[in-house]
């Protein structure tokens, strides 16, 4: 499943996607990388790459959620091997952006970019709305 290319465009995923660490204020007491400045969260979490998204998006006018679901209350998504959980954004009510999958975990990052409009088979792997919890 490929992202409409007028999504990407419009949102400007490239904007914010292979980015160096001070573009996403990352650090760690030893100077590795390993969180994001802003929140303390890894950079290896889903919740951690939410929240820097939500941060810098702060000042842009769109209403940007942190929401996440564990795996086991929302047996409809589909999850990653290994993981138990994901946190993502959403953007105005309408569009699911999740940095997590196209920098860290790249195998599914089809979905970094889902438009609750019309996609039905992205929102399959978001699983159930009604199971989403808002951070």
């Amino acid at each position: 499943m490929k992202v409409p290319k007028r999504i990407t465009q419009h949102w400007g995923l490239k904007t914010f996607v292979n980015k160096p660490d001070t573009f996403w204020n990352m650090g760690g007491d030893d100077n590795t990388g390993n969180i994001f400045l802003d929140s303390g969260l890894s950079i290896f979490t889903a919740i951690g790459w939410a929240h820097a998204l939500k941060h810098k998006l702060k000042d842009s006018g769109h209403l940007v959620e942190v929401y996440g679901y564990r795996a086991d209350d929302n047996p409809s998504c589909i999850m990653p091997d290994g993981y138990d959980g994901m946190d993502f954004c959403v953007i105005d009510g309408r569009l699911i952006v999740n940095l997590w999958l196209e920098e860290i975990e790249q195998k599914y990052r089809a979905f970094s970019v889902v438009d609750m409009i019309g996609d039905n088979v992205g929102l399959r792997f978001y699983g159930a709305k009604n199971k989403w919890v808002k951070e």
